[in-house]
């Protein structure tokens, strides 16, 4: 029964495991959590996780499929919040894997859509869905991911995309001013929507916020906020 490789690579944190490939559904063996940022590369957090970590006590995987917080072509990827430049077939080489595919972390979510079960399900408008209608994955990390799904005779077909580095849109007069403020003191020409609306964005506006108060450095949070931006 083949093993199977998977990983979840983000900013922030990087999930890999282990899967037995039997069965109509994959079946997860073992999962390890890494901080991304303690690791120089990708290459030796994998053969951690194969040859000392939680994957040793199993089966060496026979293919592994990685996804990646960033755009990728032609089997390389760049990280966007990671000075990380991947290689599948050198991290297939390095890692001793006959084979290896990285994929943008959200386009690949879109082929997880039909599998999602009631359970799983929210509803968050009124309104009945249309089978023909192009399907939309967001999700707010570390940075912003966000991948179209269109529905084709074949079934879904993802589409990646880096809409989050698109110009953030003030739509009332506080987001412009938001917008000012943080192309200002960040020193940008231009604000993208990921610097507004993700993780790294909640700081960002919670420094906002408090430079606005008539007395800002008395806010419980006031330190706190110094210590992240320093950090950042």
């Amino acid at each position: 029964m083949a093993t199977l490789l998977a990983g979840d690579i983000g900013g922030t944190k990087t999930l890999l495991s282990l899967h037995s490939a039997g069965g109509s559904h994959p079946e997860l063996l073992v999962q390890e959590r890494y901080a991304s940022a303690d690791w120089e590369d990708l290459a030796p957090m994998v053969n951690h996780f194969l040859k000392e970590g939680a994957g040793r006590d199993h089966p060496r995987p026979e293919a592994a499929c990685l996804a990646v917080a960033g755009p990728v072509q032609g089997g390389r990827a760049k990280l966007t919040n990671l000075p990380w430049q991947l290689d599948g077939a050198a991290l297939a080489q390095a890692c001793g894997l006959a084979r290896l595919e990285l994929v943008n972390d959200f386009a690949v979510l879109i082929y997880g859509l039909p599998h999602l079960q009631p359970p799983q399900l929210a509803q968050v408008r009124c309104g009945e869905a249309l089978g023909s209608a192009p399907l939309l994955v967001l999700g707010a990390g570390t940075g912003l991911g966000v991948a179209l799904g269109i529905p084709t005779a074949a079934g879904l077909q993802a589409v990646a995309s880096e809409a989050a580095h698109g110009e953030f849109a003030a739509r009332n007069e506080d987001e412009w001013e938001l917008r000012s403020w943080l192309r200002q003191d960040l020193g940008l020409e231009r604000l993208s929507i990921e610097r507004v609306v993700s993780g790294t964005g909640l700081g960002h506006v919670a420094r906002w916020l408090l430079a606005r108060r008539p007395s800002g450095g008395d806010h419980p949070l006031a330190g706190e906020a110094q210590r992240w931006e320093a950090a950042g």
